[in-house]
C-alpha cells in the first residue's frame, strides 16, 4: 500500500524538529555583545609645554571619548563583567622612543548617562563594570561613555612634545 505511512520516519522527522526547536529556544535565551560606536584609538597630543605640565582630556563627562553599546541576556548567569585594555604596553609615541606609562592614564566611566567608576588603565585587565543581581536590567541594552585624561598629577614634566597613541580592547565576559 503506497498510501500507508512510515511511522518510523515521521518519527525521526518530529524528534529532529523538537531537538532543533529546544537548541533554538536555548540558545536564543543567552546572547552577549559590546559594540564599540566610537573611540576605540587614543591619540593624546602633547604639542606644548602647557600640555605637558597640565595633562590633556579626551571627550568630557557623560558623553565621553569612547562610545560602547552593551546587550547582555542570559538564562542562568547572574552578572557580567566589562574588561578594558589597552593593545599596547605603553602609550607609544610618534616622534622618538619615549613612551608614556599606562598608569598616567585615567578612565571615567558613565553607564547610561550616570556616573560608574574610576579606573587606571594601568590596572591589569581593570574592570569597568561589573553587574550582579539586577543592577542593571538583564537582556536590556545599555550606553557606556569614557573619558580618558592623561597627566593630570604632573607625572609627564620633563617629556618632549609628541603624539602617543594606542588602540583599546574591550571585552564582555560572565562572572
Amino acid at each position: 500500500m503506497a498510501s500507508q505511512l512510515n511511522y518510523s520516519h515521521v518519527k525521526k522527522t518530529c524528534l529532529i524538529f523538537i531537538l532543533l526547536l529546544s537548541f533554538s529556544f536555548c540558545f536564543s535565551q543567552n546572547s552577549a555583545r559590546v559594540s564599540i560606536v566610537r573611540g576605540a584609538r587614543l591619540i593624546f597630543n602633547f604639542e606644548s609645554m602647557d600640555n605637558i605640565q597640565n595633562g590633556r582630556t579626551l571627550g568630557s563627562a557623560p558623553t565621553g571619548f569612547t562610545e560602547l553599546e552593551l546587550y547582555y541576556k542570559h538564562a542562568t548567569i547572574n552578572g557580567w563583567n566589562l574588561y578594558v585594555e589597552a593593545t599596547t604596553a605603553n602609550l607609544e609615541g610618534d616622534y622618538n622612543a619615549v613612551n608614556i606609562n599606562l598608569s598616567a592614564i585615567n578612565l571615567h566611566v558613565y553607564i547610561d548617562g550616570v556616573f560608574s567608576t574610576t579606573v587606571s588603565l594601568g590596572d591589569v585587565s581593570p574592570i569597568l563594570i561589573g553587574q550582579r543581581n539586577g543592577d542593571y536590567t538583564a537582556g536590556g541594552t545599555h550606553t557606556v561613555t569614557i573619558s580618558y585624561d592623561c597627566g593630570l598629577a604632573g607625572e609627564l614634566i620633563g617629556l618632549e612634545t609628541n603624539t602617543f597613541r594606542t588602540d583599546m580592547n574591550f571585552t564582555l565576559q560572565s562572572q
